[in-house]
């Protein structure tokens, strides 16, 4: 199948983290790009179903689907250390709050400290 565009860009993402994939149908510096496809948590919308097919659209698709993966494997793992250091100290140990019988607004407020890490992240 011949592509549609002579250009494509993926050089934007809106402040909801969604990449928008963005095509040129002729060299001309005065065209207007139109949005192709969207990206967001490695989910794929397309504008028009017919721009799948096209191979350098799939490509810059993959690409940014991989790096959202990456993206989303590292907040992983910050989300997992947060939760972590909610019942374990920073040497690995658990923490006293959570074995020793504390009250339990102790263990809360500890929990509410590390989902407000969590948030953070996002």
């Amino acid at each position: 199948m011949e592509n549609l565009f002579s250009e494509i860009r993926c050089d934007y993402a809106d402040d909801k983290g969604v990449v928008h994939i963005d095509g040129w149908r002729t060299a001309n510096d005065d065209e207007n790009g139109e949005t192709i496809v969207f990206v967001t948590r490695g989910k794929v919308y397309w504008r028009d179903p017919e721009f799948q097919f096209q191979s350098n659209i799939k490509e810059m698709v993959a690409e940014v689907i991989a790096e959202q993966k990456k993206e989303m494997l590292s907040l992983k793992e910050e989300i997992i250390k947060a939760i972590t250091g909610v019942v374990y100290t920073p040497d690995a140990k658990p923490r006293r709050t959570f074995t020793d019988g504390s009250p339990l607004e102790t263990k809360l407020s500890l929990i509410d400290e590390g989902a407000e890490k969590i948030m953070k992240l996002l």
